[in-house]
């Protein structure tokens, strides 16, 4: 049951103007209903929210290139090229927007998962030559048999490491993949003067039992010297995979050892390794078979390029990696 209450007297009481209380009657009896608080809370602004479908429009524009070195494509983790940043990004969308502002940018690219990759090293000739054909050939038939090939490349070059992870259970094998790591300079201290001085390279030979799963102490076997004791070339490559074959234990159901290393010719693929592996399955450990696998040049990242990482990784944290005594 409604109460009637004196205009005036209300007025006095809530200290409302007449005015307002009019716009109110007026509302009640358009809309039989009370005019909604609309004080405080957020408020949407048209050229804010344009401005960031502007940026997110911006950010999705640019397309990530494949990864150089995984052989299965990341569905979550993207990698932008490694010459770009945030702020250079921003810096390009800054010249068609000159009103938006970095921290707004800045919080949008990071709901994406995006990253920037490093620079791509031991790139595929064969790959960017047809990639640069692909791109510039106009005639649709010659660009379809282009892709064709492109894609059978791509192919052959994965068929390595389905071949390096291959378990083979009616005939057990052990895997063993090695590589030279880059020429270590010695020493390696933090001073100017030692960058112009003589310097002695430091060479590392790393050989790794791959079985698919993490990379243990027991697993990973490095061979260390410098220049000054002997060289890189095949004939110690050969002498220290003679070493660990010799020095290998072997399960006794195990009848195939398979080598995956890159096809350098001066180091991995060449008649003296042949010879070491010929000796090894005649004299040292007979009817043994040794099986070398070589990658498509280009495509030879190995597990042993993954102990080169960790250790390099250590090497920047330490101002003093490699001293002489």
């Amino acid at each position: 049951m409604g109460v009637r209450v004196c205009a005036k007297a209300f007025q006095g009481i809530t200290n409302i103007k007449s005015t307002r209380m009019q716009n109110i009657a007026r509302y009640w009896k358009e809309h039989h209903n009370i005019r909604q608080e609309t004080r405080g809370g957020t408020r949407p602004n048209r050229d804010r929210e344009e401005m960031k479908c502007k940026i997110r429009l911006h950010i999705e524009s640019f397309k990530c290139p494949d990864s150089h070195c995984s052989r299965s494509d990341s569905e979550n983790r993207r990698y932008l090229p490694p010459d770009l940043s945030i702020r250079k990004i921003w810096k390009l969308f800054k010249t068609s927007e000159p009103f938006s502002k970095y921290h707004v940018y800045y919080k949008i690219f990071c709901d994406y998962n995006l990253g920037f990759g490093n620079p791509r090293a031991d790139m595929c000739s064969l790959c960017e030559r047809m990639k640069a054909k692909i791109k510039v050939t106009e005639d649709s038939i010659t660009k379809t048999l282009l892709i064709t090939e492109f894609r059978i490349h791509k192919m052959h070059a994965k068929y390595f490491y389905t071949l390096l992870n291959k378990v083979d259970v009616e005939e057990p094998s052990i895997t063993i993949a090695f590589d030279m790591q880059q020429n270590q300079p010695l020493p390696k201290v933090a001073l100017s003067e030692a960058f112009y001085a003589c310097q002695v390279w430091v060479f590392n030979l790393t050989f790794v039992i791959h079985d698919n799963q993490t990379q243990s102490t027991d697993k990973v076997h490095i061979y260390t010297w410098d220049e000054t004791q002997a060289g890189h070339d095949s004939s110690i490559v050969a002498s220290a995979l003679l070493h660990f074959l010799q020095n290998l234990i072997l399960p006794p159901c195990v009848k195939k050892i398979r080598l995956f290393s890159d096809a350098c010719a001066s180091q991995n693929r060449n008649s003296t390794v042949v010879a070491v592996c010929h000796y090894y399955c005649n004299v040292v450990n007979s009817n043994m078979i040794v099986e070398h696998y070589f990658p498509i040049r280009g495509h030879s990242f190995l597990p042993a390029d993954r102990v080169f990482g960790r250790i390099e990784k250590v090497f920047r944290k330490v101002e003093k990696n490699i001293v002489t005594h």
